[in-house]
């Protein structure tokens, strides 16, 4: 936030009312009016030669979207969903 510069864009298939940070701020929840509640990661384990490093997810400004596409591809690539009455 001091930075003042956009880090990542966090782009839903239905609009967001609610977040919801978690303390460490390693993670958020992004809530929709029709119950969907989407777990937002901020950082990712990868494999690297010198074994598993953390890294932030997006970072990279203007051209760093993410995107929450539908329920299928959402759990192949290990964001979660959770949907609520």
């Amino acid at each position: 936030m001091s930075s003042r510069s956009l880090l990542t864009t966090f782009q839903f298939p239905q609009p967001i009312s609610f977040l919801a940070w978690n303390v460490t701020e390693r993670l958020f929840f992004a809530a929709s009016p029709n119950g969907s509640v989407h777990q937002m990661n901020l950082f990712r384990e990868r494999e690297s030669t010198l074994g598993s490093v953390t890294e932030a997810v997006g970072g990279t400004g203007v051209t760093g979207v993410v995107r929450i596409e539908n329920e299928q591809s959402r759990t192949e690539r290990g964001k979660r969903l959770i949907t609520v009455g």
